[in-house]
């Protein structure tokens, strides 16, 4: 181990076991060294872009404009959205429709950050010095108020328990038309993640799409703790786990999808659902995308060497919106990482924002994950700072770190592929009492909140209340964890 491993670890281990910060050293730091080296400390790079010290020498470092970037990508906005208020109108539309409440829906489920821990014990200690504690390793104490639950344990990761009850209430009470995978199986031991690891929680997740979810469309897509190098891939090459996955998700993607999923794991399907007799049909004119947000994700270290566009994820996605629009067609996008948050990289997500405003009338709403709280965001316009979209946060599957677990249900509006409501259900694992435990329905955003419906210019409305109304604002606060700590 080197001097920079060993002093990670020394660091390191103030906070956690000695074996478990060797692990984490072992898996980053050389990502993380060698990324330095092929840009931050190059001589050209320290002298030009960091000292400032040789602003005439030529060193091949261009500092890009995204204001340039983001000019072109608006530059041939379309007329109709003159005002940034597409998606506002249409559900003006469908309020003063006569016959709204009869007019045809489908569900979509969308269910990310599960975090399944197959070393699990209920029983076991919920304190430790590991990363993730309730495993066996961890001892039996007597004291109950230590003792990890039947279905999970505030800042442990889940049972496999969880995952099956969360496939019995899916098919017998919500029974959709479409699930939405936001990725991150794997818990969060990132010291120990090797490839039979990561690939064994892969493929024990799709064993339990192959056995629980036949009924549906599914479109899977991955996360960050879904990778061998945690939180890292290399865009210059394809990552092993996008090779394993493309042959253990073949049955979820046509040829195209295949192709494009192959290069660096994000592709678009058209939307589809499940027929009487079996068969997929397609949704005419509406797709589902799926864009790899680990090209933003400030955790994923090949980004210290891999600048600009890191698998040209954004140059693709411009390009497929352009050709949905040209062909008259719309899409519901999802991601893992939410382009708002703190953990995408502020420069690529202000170049995304800049893509969804372009095509605020073709992503009609859009999925994501990884925070594990559910947490709302607005989409506004770059130049008039109007709200043109909604992003809707799922909290998680997994009781990481003090959660309860959750999934959402979308009823979507056929005509327009809107969300008219947006439900939440919850596994509330403080709740002991005996034959009251599992997964219940909790809520939806409207009735809860009061709203009138889910457009972002209600979501910009609901924002001010939590703003001016301390009431509203820890009720946000609660539902945000829905009902953790």
């Amino acid at each position: 181990m080197s001097s920079i491993e060993d002093s990670l670890v020394a660091a390191c281990s103030v906070f956690l076991n000695w074996s478990t910060c060797a692990g984490f050293a072992n898996n980053f730091a050389p990502i993380v060294v060698s990324n330095l080296l092929k840009l931050n400390l190059q001589n050209n790079y320290m002298c030009t872009n960091v000292l400032g010290l040789c602003a005439d020498y030529n060193s091949g470092y261009v500092t890009l404009d995204p204001e340039q970037y983001i000019g072109g990508i608006l530059a041939d906005k379309p007329a109709i959205l003159a005002n940034d208020d597409f998606i506002d109108n249409l559900y003006k539309e469908i309020a003063a429709d006569p016959a709204k409440d009869q007019r045809p829906t489908m569900k979509f489920v969308h269910f990310t950050d599960i975090h399944m821990d197959l070393l699990y014990r209920a029983g076991a200690s919920k304190e430790c010095a590991d990363v993730i504690c309730c495993r066996a390793s961890d001892g039996y104490p007597t004291n109950a108020s230590l003792q990890a639950g039947p279905l999970g344990t505030f800042g442990c990761d889940i049972p496999v328990d969880v995952v099956t009850q969360m496939g019995d209430i899916i098919n017998n009470e919500v029974k959709p038309d479409v699930i939405l995978w936001g990725g991150d199986v794997t818990p969060h031991d990132q010291n120990s993640y090797t490839y039979d690891y990561v690939t064994s929680l892969q493929k024990r997740l799709d064993d339990w799409f192959g056995s629980n979810l036949t009924n549906y469309a599914l479109y899977p897509l991955e996360g960050n703790h879904d990778f061998v190098e945690p939180n890292s891939q290399d865009f210059t090459k394809q990552d092993p786990m996008i090779a394993y996955n493309l042959q253990l998700w073949d049955r979820y993607f046509d040829d195209q999808a295949k192709a494009v999923y192959a290069k660096h794991g994000y592709y678009s399907q058209r939307l589809r659902t499940k027929q009487a007799d079996g068969t997929m049909k397609d949704v005419e004119g509406v797709n589902v995308i799926a864009v790899n947000t680990e090209a933003c994700y400030s955790m994923n270290f090949y980004l210290l060497s891999q600048r600009n566009d890191p698998g040209d994820v954004l140059a693709w996605l411009n390009e497929t919106l352009h050709g949905f629009e040209q062909r008259g067609e719309i899409a519901v996008l999802m991601a893992h990482h939410p382009p708002g948050d703190a953990d995408c990289l502020y420069q690529w997500a202000y170049r995304f924002r800049a893509i969804l405003d372009r095509f605020q009338h073709i992503v009609r709403w859009s999925v994501y994950g990884h925070v594990h709280l559910e947490i709302m965001g607005v989409a506004h316009s770059i130049k008039n700072k109007k709200p043109t979209g909604v992003h809707f946060w799922s909290g998680s599957v997994s009781t990481w770190f003090e959660v309860n677990p959750s999934f959402k249900v979308f009823e979507v509006d056929t005509k327009t592929m809107l969300p008219i409501k947006s439900h939440t259900y919850v596994l509330d694992i403080t709740n002991t009492e005996i034959g009251q435990q599992g997964w219940k329905y909790s809520h939806e955003i409207t009735a809860r909140y009061n709203m009138t419906d889910l457009s972002p210019s209600s979501f910009v409305a609901l924002a001010e209340r939590i703003r001016d109304n301390e009431d509203v604002a820890l009720l946000y606060q609660r539902t945000q964890s829905n009902g953790g700590l």
